[in-house]
């Protein structure tokens, strides 16, 4: 079997095309990006981290972003889950070199996981706190049918955000998947079946498919797709 062709994502300040295992070195590079951080407020300045982030089970889908030190991880929480997840308010949790944060809400989780082993804590704690270069760190959205997602931080810089929370530096391009029955463009996947390529169908084929309507879920970029009640978000 031949290896999955790597996914490819728009620099936000130059528009160019680049794969995910480039994109790191591209940003760093990019003279757009360096002519924007250089246009920066003098004011106010603060630590920046660069993070990478990633489906743990399907790197085809992945983020480049960028975030303040004051930046909280519930704040990073809420964009992921605004981005790629959410679906039904399902618990979500940080792992950082073995600390697992969570959102608290006042009450039992039925469907969680038991992390006898941990130490818990809020989510309501800035990155400056918990982060560092060249960390790798793990989340995890809906303790039943979980999303796994790793995270990295790049980089450490000193500057300015022109605007608060998370910004998007660069998102993979979506997925074209092909209809498994007859090869055209795919616009649902059938979670009955399992594998989102053969699985994957055409509005005509999906018609006739022997699932039931129910099983559809759209095909959407998120590494989400196909699982629970998940639809897609606009963003």
């Amino acid at each position: 079997m031949g290896r999955r062709p790597e996914s490819r994502g728009k620099c936000t300040f130059c528009g160019d095309s680049v794969v995910f295992s480039s994109m790191t070195k591209h940003l760093q590079s990019c003279v757009k990006r360096q002519e924007a951080v250089g246009k920066e407020s003098s004011a106010k300045r603060s630590k920046i981290y660069g993070l990478k982030v990633w489906a743990a089970y399907n790197p085809a889908y992945w983020l480049f972003l960028e975030a303040a030190e004051s930046t909280k991880l519930e704040d990073l929480d809420d964009f992921l889950r605004k981005t790629w997840l959410e679906c039904c308010g399902h618990l979500s949790a940080f792992t950082i070199q073995d600390v697992r944060y969570e959102v608290e809400t006042g009450e039992p989780d039925f469907m969680a996981k038991t992390f006898d082993e941990e130490e818990s804590k809020t989510m309501d704690i800035s990155l400056g706190s918990v982060l560092s270069s060249g960390m790798v760190f793990h989340y995890e959205y809906d303790f039943g049918s979980t999303t796994d997602l790793d995270l990295k931080v790049l980089w450490e810089r000193e500057g300015r955000l022109n605007k608060k929370g998370v910004t998007v530096l660069s998102r993979n391009e979506p997925i074209g998947f092909k209809c498994a029955a007859c090869g055209q463009p795919a616009e649902s996947v059938c979670t009955e079946c399992g594998d989102e390529k053969a699985a994957s169908y055409c509005r005509a084929c999906a018609a006739k498919h022997e699932c039931s309507e129910e099983m559809l879920l759209p095909v959407v970029n998120s590494p989400r797709m196909g699982v629970c009640g998940y639809v897609g978000v606009d963003v």
